[in-house]
């Protein structure tokens, strides 16, 4: 949001515990950007696409799951020529 405020060059306090909430903060945000909070909510998935975040995440887990694989079995096949 604070990016999307930034484009348009609308600056909003930061957000401080029992002062400024994040509620507060969603609050005023939509009103400046002339928007409901749904209306922004939906803007902002749509511009910036932060679920797309979880692509990235399992990739380095399947990075890691096939390096795990790889690594296992270059040790197995060390510890049979030792036994050997």
């Amino acid at each position: 949001i604070r990016r999307e405020l930034a484009t348009k060059n609308i600056e909003l306090p930061e957000i401080v515990k029992d002062v400024y909430s994040k509620n507060d903060f969603y609050t005023e945000a939509a009103a400046k950007l002339n928007m409901t909070q749904d209306q922004m909510t939906s803007h902002i998935w749509n511009t910036y696409h932060p679920g797309s975040l979880w692509y990235i995440i399992a990739s380095i887990g399947v990075i890691t799951i096939v390096g795990l694989f790889i690594y296992n079995a270059v040790i197995a096949r060390k510890i049979k020529k030792e036994n050997a």
